[in-house]
């Protein structure tokens, strides 16, 4: 195998398992979300529909701290890991 074949064949592969992990992410029952380091949410699935009732146009790009249990906000703990581990 030529090395730009093998290449097309990792990117393809790559694809292949990207897909597949989205695929279970948007089908999950469960919350799915990200959120970026300013608190953020940027991605958001099915689940966190079907659980918390905001759709993904009501909630992408909005703050993660609505979600979280008045007084008993993690996400700034959460926030300090994330920074301690990129740093």
């Amino acid at each position: 195998m030529k090395k730009g074949e093998k290449d097309t064949l990792t990117f393809y592969n790559y694809i292949v398992q990207l897909t597949h992990l989205a695929t279970i992410i948007e089908s999950s029952e469960d919350a799915i979300f990200s959120v970026d380091l300013k608190g953020k949410i940027t991605t958001w699935n099915n689940g966190g529909e079907k659980i918390l009732g905001y759709t993904k146009e009501d909630i992408l790009e909005k703050s993660a701290a609505r979600l979280f249990i008045k007084g008993k906000n993690v996400y700034p703990r959460i926030s300090e890991k994330i920074k301690k581990i990129r740093s």
